[in-house]
């Protein structure tokens, strides 16, 4: 799914275009792919998952973050933020 980030709450960059992946039956998934999870990257999962409701008019049934590395604060973060994590490896520094 793509869509424009109008006011540029969630890029910092009004009119930057936003690719999400998303899986749609009766439940809607946001899925944030990334080879190194951040948590920066984390902390702006709520942030879309707000635009990708308003954009649908429907609710987010589940975050999941697919990653290969995922920072250990990341890691906790996502968490806390009842994000399910899917990773290779949780890098402590």
């Amino acid at each position: 799914m793509r869509f424009v980030d109008e006011d540029g709450k969630i890029t910092g960059i009004s009119g930057r275009i936003i690719d999400i992946n998303s899986i749609k039956d009766e439940k809607l998934y946001l899925i944030e792919v990334k080879s190194r999870a951040e948590l920066d990257h984390v902390e702006a999962l709520p942030i879309k998952v707000g635009a990708m409701e308003k954009f649908l008019k429907r609710k987010v049934d589940k975050i999941i973050l697919v990653a290969v590395n995922v920072d250990r604060e990341a890691y906790n973060r996502a968490i806390d933020l009842g994000i399910d994590v899917i990773c290779g490896n949780v890098i402590d520094f």
